[in-house]
């Protein structure tokens, strides 16, 4: 009686990362300017801001 065929897959392991060039800056820095709080954190500081408003305003 004749063997069963398997197909066989070799599997590589993929290629390590290639290393960071220290000489880059890093794209965050590109942005530069002034240092100022972050969109978000404006936003998130608006919202918190307009709730003490609420909170005072329904306390009276």
């Amino acid at each position: 009686m004749a063997r069963k065929r398997t197909l066989r897959i070799t599997v590589t392991p993929p290629a390590p990362p290639r290393p960071r060039n220290p000489l880059v800056l890093s794209p965050l820095m590109h942005r530069g300017g002034a240092h100022e709080k972050s969109i978000g954190a404006q936003r998130r500081a608006a919202r918190m801001a307009l709730q003490r408003v609420r909170l005072d305003s329904s306390e009276d």
